[in-house]
């Protein structure tokens, strides 16, 4: 029995170096493999491709529908006729420089053609506390703190010297209108200049920041606590005693709520002006594929397209600048290629094209 058990033992012991020296084999040869010469550098490391995803099921339909308030006329207006011809204008506007869709609480930077800057170009960037005005007269405040000082600049979203509008963060904020950002502390009027634009999806629901911002001290620009301002967005009870709040809401109005008269209902005009502006973008879209056009964007256009053998491009969206050489582009091939609005025909061209220089009308080279 003793015999048996020692031979038993030999044996499992001789097993245990055989399979250790066949892992000490496998690990030599694994690590030989990969270890590079000596008088060689090692590889370099090449980051895995980033994969791209692709929504197949979204569709034209599902995307969000927005109409830009200044397209909405007022509740007094008296010349439909004059708000009609408004909107044309808009929409021709709107052909040329792409105006994307934001909200208050936005973050937006533009940039405008400026004859004093070192570029000749100005760009802001700043979080959109305000929007105003119907029609042409359509205007937003952007607002940022640069070098502790607060910064505002109304642009007239219409103007022809903006040269192009970015969306860097889409969102939404409590309320519709931010001016107590004048009486808040500077970090939450503070964005970064060099701001990366954060991606968003142009479906579903627009995020809404439920941001509070705590204010300063007393006094204030207006009396935000009475209840005429609504104001979701402020630590009221951080900056004001409770007698200081009941006394606020004794100017209340409840009532208002309620009074039937004092509602614009503009669901079916809405509808109907959509429906108006999506008609004037299509005819857009099919003279754009008619031209060639590859790229169609919101309100704007982009496309380069070569003419007779030259390298003539025209930039729609940008800054409307005609790109193209000195024997390209004459007023009747413009007639034959390109929409009346954008022909460089007239005398003052900066009409037809913001930020084109004034001329003879002869395309800009």
């Amino acid at each position: 029995m003793a015999v048996c058990t020692r031979g038993l033992g030999k044996l499992a012991s001789s097993l245990r170096f055989c399979r250790k020296l066949q892992h000490q084999n496998e690990r030599l040869f694994s690590t030989s493999m990969c270890r590079p010469a000596a008088d060689s550098e090692p590889p370099k490391f090449v980051p895995p491709s980033k994969p791209v995803i692709i929504d197949k099921t979204q569709n034209v339909a599902s995307l969000r529908k927005f109409l830009s308030p200044e397209f909405v006329p007022p509740r007094q207006r008296t010349a439909p006729f004059k708000f009609f011809l408004e909107r044309k204008d808009m929409i021709r506007r709107r052909k040329m420089l792409n105006i994307p869709e934001f909200y208050v609480g936005s973050i937006l930077a533009v940039s405008m053609a400026d004859p004093n800057a070192s570029g000749k170009t100005n760009r802001f960037v700043g979080i959109c506390i305000q929007r105003g005005g119907n029609g042409l007269g359509a205007t937003f405040v952007l607002r940022n703190i640069i070098n502790n000082q607060g910064v505002e600049i109304c642009y007239e979203m219409y103007n022809p010297r903006i040269q192009k509008i970015e969306v860097l963060k889409l969102e939404k904020r409590l309320d519709n209108n931010l001016m107590y950002l004048r009486d808040a502390l500077p970090e939450y009027s503070t964005v970064d200049p060099e701001m990366k634009p954060v991606p968003f999806s142009p479906t579903g629901e627009v995020p809404v920041n439920s941001l509070k911002v705590k204010m300063r001290p007393k006094p204030w620009s207006k009396h935000w606590e009475w209840p005429k301002f609504n104001i979701q967005g402020i630590r009221f009870d951080l900056c004001l005693t409770p007698n200081q709040m009941a006394t606020a809401q004794k100017r209340a109005q409840p009532w208002k709520e309620y009074d039937m008269l004092r509602e614009y209902d503009t669901v079916e005009l809405k509808e109907q002006i959509l429906k108006e502006v999506q008609e004037e973008m299509s005819k857009v879209v099919v003279e754009a594929e008619g031209l060639g056009i590859s790229t169609v964007h919101g309100g704007g256009l982009e496309y380069s397209r070569s003419f007779g053998g030259g390298t003539g491009a025209l930039e729609v969206g940008q800054d409307m600048t005609l790109l193209s050489s000195s024997s390209l582009l004459t007023k009747e091939r413009q007639r034959e290629h390109f929409p009346k609005e954008w022909r460089a025909e007239t005398l003052d061209n900066s009409r037809c094209f913001p930020g084109a220089p004034k001329g003879d009308g002869s395309p800009h080279v």
